[in-house]
């Protein structure tokens, strides 16, 4: 899996959003992505016709609350599609905050309790017979700004998914290899938390990630995670490709992680732009397409960009921007994307009508 590679071409298209089919995925183990989890998500099906379970990973820094408030906002309108579908459904809310534990922190699902409240408490998990749903769901995503400023979106993902596994998942952990991703970031859950999110994912659900930053993904960072040994023996091997760095060995590591999975796992990422309405990126599967941007408020690495972009593509789910410039390629005008247009497309993906 390689990361998006700019082409400098003249073009005019003002996208709200953008629907990335799937791909490809190389085998597991090269940190190039995973095809382990069988039959695509989609499947020339709509993700609507079978069981839902819907993560969403809210970032929770200093700079999030009006974004907070525009996906409040947006709520009644998936809500309503849903039931209108009469789609088999669970909302969850996690925050994008892994170093702080606590409620609502490091993939525990929020409950009634403040974020950050001592233990994981039992989740609140939201179905279509929820008294309510709208205001119950606009409580959990009012995540509050006190959170950490390295936002880590896929990793707290990642920790949510780990802690929703049944028992038998733990007793057979060992078992798997000791460079499996799985392994790894689930290794690192301790024992009093592993069962903190029990009941979220279902057996034959797909899982739909949200996750809703003004920053990019600071997982990249890591020291520990992916394994400092992996990722030299990644760049090393590829190391006559110009186009595959660091970068692509980290991200490609974390997919294997969601590739791997027993449910197929989709993203749908809302998220900062690097690129402008020159630059058409060739994605993962080979088709082009534009953002209108630059809108990267905070100077988010580039890497950390492409973790929310790359993860919407490479699981063939939906990226949108946070924000759009109202004049082209001038950052100075960037302003609110439209997210009555963002939840619209999400409706539009889950219900195989995109």
């Amino acid at each position: 899996m390689k990361l998006a590679r700019l082409v400098t071409l003249t073009v005019a298209l003002s996208w709200a959003f953008v629907l990335l089919p799937a791909c490809d995925r190389p085998t597991r183990g090269d940190g190039q992505g995973s095809d382990d989890s069988g039959d695509d998500a989609q499947g020339g099906d709509a993700i609507a016709d079978g069981l839902v379970d819907m993560l969403w990973v809210v970032d929770n820094s200093n700079s999030m609350a009006s974004v907070q408030a525009q996906v409040q906002a947006s709520m009644p309108s998936l809500v309503s599609a849903l039931a209108a579908r009469d789609v088999d459904f669970q909302l969850g809310v996690t925050t994008t905050d892994i170093e702080n534990a606590g409620n609502g922190n490091q993939g525990n699902l929020r409950s009634s309790a403040s974020i950050g409240a001592l233990g994981c408490g039992a989740p609140s998990l939201l179905t279509s017979s929820t008294g309510d749903l709208v205001d119950e769901f606009r409580d959990l995503v009012e995540v509050g700004v006190s959170g950490s400023g390295n936002e880590s979106g896929l990793l707290a993902a990642a920790y949510a998914l780990c802690k929703s596994m049944d028992g038998d998942f733990w007793a057979s952990l060992d078992d798997r290899a000791d460079e499996d991703p799985i392994k790894e970031i689930c290794g690192t859950v301790p024992v009093e938390e592993r069962s903190c999110n029990e009941g979220f994912v279902r057996e034959g659900a797909t899982v739909v990630v949200v996750v809703v930053s003004d920053e990019g993904d600071d997982a990249y960072r890591s020291s520990s995670l992916p394994p400092q040994q992996f990722v030299a023996d990644c760049v090393l091997e590829h190391n006559d490709d110009p186009f595959f760095g660091e970068c692509d060995c980290r991200l490609g590591w974390m997919l294997d992680f969601f590739g791997g999975m027993e449910q197929p796992v989709v993203f749908s990422t809302i998220g900062p732009t690097y690129q402008n309405l020159d630059m058409q990126l060739v994605w993962c599967d080979d088709k082009t397409v534009s953002l209108p941007g630059p809108c990267n408020p905070f100077g988010s690495d580039v890497c950390g960009l492409d973790f929310y972009q790359q993860a919407a593509c490479q699981t063939g789910g939906l990226f949108s921007p946070v924000q759009v410039t109202a004049t082209d390629n001038d950052p100075s005008t960037c302003t609110m994307a439209d997210f009555d247009a963002i939840t619209a497309d999400l409706i539009a993906l889950l219900m195989g009508e995109s």
